[in-house]
């Protein structure tokens, strides 16, 4: 009786058991498809991206303060300057190549950026493609974008945030058209000129300047932006 009872236990936890791991696999497969089609946003990223959009918008002429970026793993910040196709990182990463080397993001078509500086958030599918001539782009599989006030500054040196780091280049990276913010979850993804980010939480700068009459803003890792 005994172990007529101490097989029906075991038979019992055995069933619970394999019940748990079913629900994991299952939880994590909805998550992961939600993640893909956009059930599930970037959770605190996508809020902070957010919150970035705002405390941009809201720069006063000639301000500069630091802000604070949380991202997900294998996700990206972009922003994109009003009259642009693409966001370009010369230099990113660094390649002994007789023309700069350059990481291209194609600007998204939609209502938030067509015709309008915007910053979008790459909440899935970040991906680079193989290296062509001088050229490697960069794709994202779902975009969450926002349009901003004033256009994007041309040009972002990194020059003055890889000195501070002690890093020593012939000729440093730079952002064309835009900026841009990545988190890495493997080697895969895509660099952005500045030492690989593992960690959710990034401290970055931003500032709106007048040049030639006109108000640009912009986002960097180290002041100023707008040079």
């Amino acid at each position: 009786m005994n172990k007529n009872k101490k097989a029906i236990i075991v038979e019992a936890l055995m069933r619970i058991i394999i019940m748990i791991i079913l629900i994991v696999l299952v939880v994590n497969i909805i998550y992961k498809v939600g993640r893909q089609i956009g059930i599930f946003g970037g959770g605190v990223g996508q809020e902070s991206f957010e919150n970035l959009v705002n405390e941009i918008n809201l720069l006063s002429e000639a301000e500069s303060k630091q802000a604070i970026l949380y991202m997900d793993e294998g996700t990206a910040v972009i922003g994109f300057s009003k009259n642009t196709k693409e966001f370009r990182c010369y230099g990113c990463p660094q390649a002994f190549l007789p023309t700069p080397f350059y990481y291209s993001i194609q600007k998204p078509s939609n209502n938030d950026c067509q015709d309008k500086p915007c910053i979008c958030l790459c909440l899935y599918g970040l991906i680079s493609s193989p290296l062509s001539g001088s050229e490697s782009k960069i794709n994202c599989e779902r975009f969450s974008c926002r349009t901003l006030k004033q256009d994007i500054v041309p040009k972002i040196s990194l020059e003055g945030a890889l000195k501070k780091r002690n890093v020593q280049l012939a000729s440093y990276p730079y952002w064309e058209n835009g900026f841009l913010f990545v988190r890495i979850k493997d080697p895969e993804t895509p660099s952005n000129g500045m030492p690989p980010n593992s960690i959710g939480r990034t401290t970055l700068f931003i500032e709106k300047k007048k040049i030639n009459q006109e108000n640009y803003v912009g986002a960097c890792p180290l002041f100023p932006c707008i040079q």
